[in-house]
């Protein structure tokens, strides 16, 4: 096992060694775009009716995240802000945060390049304390499922 020099510490989860974390959170959303409009769904537990919001005092660390859509060419973004969007919702929430593009639907890096197969990334983002876990997507009508792993710190 190679192990990162960046961060000199001893336990595995995605591709970034801890020698100390928080218990290992898996998150999950899903999201129906629209034709007319960019949406916005908020991640949350298995199992919890509410979006999940970064405990205070820690800060949300992502090191995985696994995705998949009914179509082909599905351009998503990852990112937060103050608000519990719900799922599929057609506006943002108060000061959002975009971890891999701009803007909403802008220069993202998540895309499907197949329909109906998961796709997966080793990532390493951090989300504030009192923060939403959130993604954004396009215009089109195209179901998409994402899965974030990471842990709090």
């Amino acid at each position: 096992m190679l192990l990162s020099r960046v961060f000199p510490e001893l336990w595995k989860f995605g591709t970034h060694e801890r020698a100390t974390r928080g218990t290992p959170l898996r998150l999950w959303t899903r999201v129906v775009q629209n034709a007319a409009v960019n949406r916005f769904s908020t991640f949350r537990l298995q199992g919890a009716a509410a979006g999940y919001t970064v405990t205070a005092g820690t800060t949300l660390v992502i090191t995985r995240v696994l995705w998949s859509a009914d179509a082909a060419a599905w351009v998503w973004d990852l990112g937060s802000s103050d608000a519990d969007l719900g799922l599929s919702a057609a506006a943002d929430g108060a000061n959002p945060v975009f971890l891999d593009s701009e803007a909403a639907a802008i220069g993202n890096v998540f895309r499907t390049l197949a329909a109906n197969t998961v796709f997966s990334a080793d990532v390493y983002y951090e989300i504030t304390a009192g923060k939403f876990p959130r993604l954004t997507t396009g215009l089109g009508v195209i179901n998409g499922f994402v899965q974030l792993f990471g842990h709090e710190v």
